[in-house]
């Protein structure tokens, strides 16, 4: 038998006047690793700067100087910074979407709704604009979304004339494609919420259902959701991703099969240690970076393997201290940068802004 003489062992003795505790261990390997974690991050921009929004490799996002935003991109191919010169909206009015080559932004006045497209790779460079007839109930402006060179927008025909798609390229005319009615096979829509297009790809929410549907074939597919959708929808040609009351859940297309991810998370046989063994729970947020969904977990940030169920840990917060950092918002480049915002907080609550990191995932997870 190998007695201790000391308090050097491995396994803390509980009887033991001044060795560490296990909970004081396992705080401790919390501590180192979130140090390790931190040294992958680097300062993007200040707290001044928020929404960031990634499309491919650029990575768009704003400040607000006064009460109307600013928009500005930046190249990670290039690693060169455009700041827009042009409005896209003003107070909580303001609005925007892009692709790698259009930024287009909607303005309503009176009775029509101005589409202008600009050049994504210039400050301030008109492509071309269009007039809609404007909503004609509360809502500002028709859902509009970008894929490429192309502009897609949704509007409802009055006296029951159907829920239209309509498709502009900067340029040229509106195009009538279809009606969603047609797409899904229903009589009546219920209440349309909004959509979006990578490529020929589109989903869209009514009545609470999400649904799938190539553009050119017009034939959309419902991605069995049980509940409505609570926050954002990721998707690509194999699967599509949704936040929903009670976790995160995931359709894929082959199989049309509906799985909760965040019960897989939690199923996973990853712990950081018996201290923090809940920490890599899904809690908010997420984004997909091929086999990687990166996460909002209860301590930090967190990536989950769709193919092999692992779990990895890519920036913890810090559980002591002066200051309090939440991760928000992580968006991820097609080359595995990640940006995402800390909220900072000397009050112990939630912080209401932080810098925006960036983080190279190829260091963390390959």
């Amino acid at each position: 038998m190998l007695l201790a003489t000391s308090c050097g062992g491995a396994v803390p003795d509980q009887d033991c006047v001044g060795c560490p505790s296990q909970t004081d261990l396992e705080m401790a390997q919390y501590d180192e690793l979130a140090a390790r974690l931190d040294t992958n991050r680097k300062e993007f921009v200040s707290h001044r700067y928020s929404y960031q929004h990634a499309i491919g490799q650029q990575l768009f996002f704003l400040d607000f100087p006064g009460f109307d935003p600013r928009l500005h991109r930046f190249d990670a191919v290039t690693e060169t910074r455009l700041d827009y010169a042009f409005s896209i909206g003003s107070g909580d009015q303001f609005n925007y979407r892009a692709s790698d080559t259009l930024v287009v932004t909607a303005q309503r006045d009176g009775d029509k709704v101005t589409y202008s497209a600009y050049d994504a790779s210039r400050s301030s460079s008109l492509i071309a604009a269009v007039d809609l007839p404007a909503p004609g109930d509360e809502q500002r402006w028709w859902a509009y979304a970008v894929t490429g060179g192309s502009v897609y927008v949704v509007t409802m025909e009055p006296d029951g004339g159907g829920t239209w798609l309509n498709r502009w390229t900067p340029g040229g005319a509106v195009e009538k494609l279809f009606t969603l009615e047609q797409a899904t096979g229903q009589p009546t829509l219920g209440l349309f919420l909004d959509f979006d297009v990578d490529g020929d790809l589109m989903l869209f929410i009514e009545g609470g259902r999400l649904w799938r549907m190539p553009i050119s074939t017009g034939r959309a597919t419902w991605t069995r959701n049980a509940t409505e959708i609570s926050g954002s929808v990721g998707f690509e040609e194999d699967r599509v991703i949704w936040e929903a009351p009670g976790g995160l859940y995931s359709y894929v297309v082959e199989t049309h099969s509906l799985t909760k991810i965040s019960e897989d998370i939690q199923r996973s046989t990853y712990q950081l240690n018996a201290t923090y063994s809940r920490v890599h729970l899904y809690v908010n947020d997420f984004w997909r970076w091929g086999d990687w969904l990166v996460y909002g977990g209860s301590g930090g940030i967190f990536a989950y393997n769709l193919k092999t169920g692992t779990v990895a840990p890519v920036l913890l917060e810090p559980h002591d201290g002066p200051l309090r950092i939440v991760y928000r918002y992580p968006v991820v480049l097609t080359d595995g940068t990640m940006f995402v915002t800390g909220l900072e907080s000397t009050s112990g609550s939630v912080g209401a802004d932080g810098p925006i990191w960036r983080v190279d995932l190829r260091e963390v997870l390959e």
